[in-house]
């Protein structure tokens, strides 16, 4: 969303007030003067004769009326006096309605806002439950904070691993070079004392300079700082960042109303944010012991140990070289770690058999990637990294398993995972066969790419070659494969 967009949807009206009338039949409204109605925020009175109070009210009035014009018309001190009385009720009943009107309106005029605050609430949570990663729940957050707050910079800011800084998880309307540099100290400026003090900060814009020694330094521009955390017996004391909003569009302060909004977004985010943490951790944990079971395997057999670290070293080389982002890099990782764990239930008669598989042992080989996709499924792994394991085994052609899948069907890091398996296979003894020289296993590539191997992926994959991070300690093996990968 570019800032222009940003702006315009935050200085509009918020959703369904701008097209909200008054009752013309309501007394309230004509009473305040809203005609054509276009000061109700949300008017639900009744009209002046369904509603009791002033139904009473009036019939007050009116009897006070009439017997001061009936004392008038006695004549005499008398009346004159009841006349004068009267005419002081009427005043104050007319001033009592004019201020149960008023208040019934500004009532009315609150719970529309707070209606329309729970339902924008509600939307932002529901939002939040279906991102899958910490990064897009944070980009979530800061673009919501800066809509609902009409703002133009929004930051979240995230204490590093060794908890002593403070850093830019997301933000908008922050230049990029700030982000990439900001590293603040827990306890310093304002962040960092609202992270350590737990307590939010609001500051005007024409806040007046705090000289003292130790005081905050206050910028010029209206802001509001509120810690995300965490505390009670399910959370103990939690703290997760910061969130910073500051330059509101078309006023010069926040209102009491943006820091109720305010607050509810920095709690609602403090959850958000600690259940991705929390999922995360669980993931790795899985990751962590999937990949005991993949050593385990690797142990068993002495020519595959360390199949699976190559492989995935390979495959990112080969995603990096065709500027995959980062969420599909990490799921590579994941993917190149595992993509063998379902060989954990192949016998070992299978397993180290030193000739060529029989029809009955291939069958069961050929399982080997399903198993392991359901194994990352009930690991609650991402389905990309799941898909990759399914499929690193098939081919372009189709000749491959467990589906016979063909081009564009087989997904794209399955497709990666493929050549950098078939490379570290070529170049690695194995029971029934020596290992191929480097060259000889990148023009084994080549001969087979767009038939069984993605061309691009082995294009990619021998750019990474190029670059010289691949074998950087096998500095041998490294020029022999340049070689190759020139000729």
């Amino acid at each position: 969303m570019t800032e222009d967009e940003l702006q315009a949807q935050a200085v509009s009206p918020p959703r369904n007030r701008s097209s909200v009338r008054g009752n013309e039949n309501c007394f309230v409204c004509k009473r305040l003067r809203v005609l054509p109605f276009r000061h109700c925020a949300d008017c639900a009175l009744p009209g002046a004769r369904d509603c009791p109070p002033i139904r009473a009210s009036f019939l007050l009035v009116l009897g006070v009326v009439l017997t001061g014009l009936t004392a008038y018309l006695l004549g005499g001190p008398v009346g004159k006096t009841i006349f004068l009385m009267t005419s002081l009720i009427v005043a104050i009943i007319l001033l009592v309605i004019n201020s149960y009107s008023n208040e019934q309106a500004r009532s009315r005029q609150r719970l529309a806002q707070l209606r329309q605050e729970l339902a924008e609430q509600h939307e932002f949570l529901k939002d939040l439950s279906p991102l899958d990663t910490l990064e897009k729940c944070l980009d979530h957050i800061v673009t919501n904070a800066a809509l609902r707050l009409r703002c133009r910079r929004v930051s979240v800011m995230m204490p590093d691993q060794a908890g002593t800084h403070l850093y830019i998880a997301a933000a908008r309307g922050v230049p990029q070079d700030v982000i990439r540099t900001t590293r603040l100290p827990i306890g310093e400026r304002i962040s960092g004392r609202v992270f350590q003090s737990d307590k939010p900060l609001h500051v005007s814009r024409n806040h007046a300079q705090d000289a003292r020694p130790g005081a905050l330094p206050i910028e010029s521009e209206a802001f509001m700082s509120g810690p995300l955390m965490l505390s009670g017996m399910r959370w103990g004391h939690t703290r997760l960042g910061v969130l910073s909003i500051t330059e509101p569009y078309g006023r010069d302060d926040f209102s009491i109303d943006d820091e109720f909004v305010f607050s509810n977004i920095c709690e609602a985010a403090a959850v958000a944010i600690y259940n991705h943490m929390a999922v995360a951790k669980v993931k790795q944990g899985n990751v962590e012991f999937l990949e005991t079971l993949v050593n385990a395997i690797e142990a068993r057999d002495a020519y595959t140990r360390g199949h699976s670290d190559r492989v995935c070293k390979y495959a990112l080389a080969t995603g990096r070289a065709m500027r995959l982002d980062d969420e599909a890099l990490a799921q590579l990782t994941i993917a190149g770690r595992l993509h063998d764990i379902g060989k954990i239930g192949m016998a070992d008669a299978i397993l180290l058999k030193r000739g060529e598989p029989s029809e009955a042992e291939w069958e069961s080989i050929r399982r080997h990637p399903d198993i392991g996709a359901e194994m990352l499924a009930s690991a609650s792994l991402v389905t990309s990294a799941r898909d990759a394991i399914r499929c690193h085994h098939e081919r372009l052609d189709g000749s491959g398993y467990p589906h016979g899948l063909k081009d564009e069907d087989i997904p794209l890091l399955a497709r990666i995972i493929g050549v950098a398996d078939a490379f570290d296979a070529m170049t690695t003894v194995r029971p029934y066969r020596e290992a191929l020289p480097f060259p000889d296993a990148l023009t084994e590539l080549r001969r087979y790419a767009g038939r069984q191997f993605d061309a691009a992926c082995v294009e990619a994959f021998i750019r990474a070659v190029e670059y010289g991070d691949l074998f950087a300690s096998q500095p041998a093996e490294a020029d022999a494969a340049l070689s190759a990968a020139h000729g």
